[in-house]
């Protein structure tokens, strides 16, 4: 059942309370984005090949015709460009520079983990 057919069956105060889910959600993660530091992605210390697998991943959902551009966003952009999904695709393909990654955006004081909540932290992991 896809969500649009699932979102019709609801009961209006089922409805309502996922619209004040997203409200909070929404608001938690935009106090987490304006907290974090006006750095770039490359900026970041990050291997060779942990930064060509997040720049083709950034590139590639942002349609950018150079995926060294991705190095332009900044952590914040970045956080609200990518999703679980892409961030998972990343371990996929390489799960050291996933790592890496993951360790590079904590040190930059923007944890995965806490912007996409604890429900996705256990399926980053």
């Amino acid at each position: 059942m896809s969500l649009d057919k699932r979102v019709k069956a609801l009961s209006f105060d089922s409805l309502y309370q996922l619209i004040e889910q997203a409200h909070e959600e929404i608001d938690r993660r935009q106090r987490f984005i304006d907290q974090l530091p006006k750095l770039r992605l490359r900026d970041l210390t990050l291997s060779v090949r942990a930064r060509d697998v997040l720049y083709r991943t950034v590139a590639e959902k942002n349609k950018l015709a150079y995926y060294q551009n991705a190095g332009q966003l900044t952590l914040c952009e970045t956080l609200k460009l990518l999703v679980p999904d892409d961030w998972r695709h990343i371990r996929f393909k390489n799960g050291k520079a996933f790592d890496e990654i993951q360790l590079a955006f904590q040190n930059s004081k923007a944890p995965l983990e806490l912007y996409y909540g604890l429900i996705e932290q256990t399926s980053l992991n």
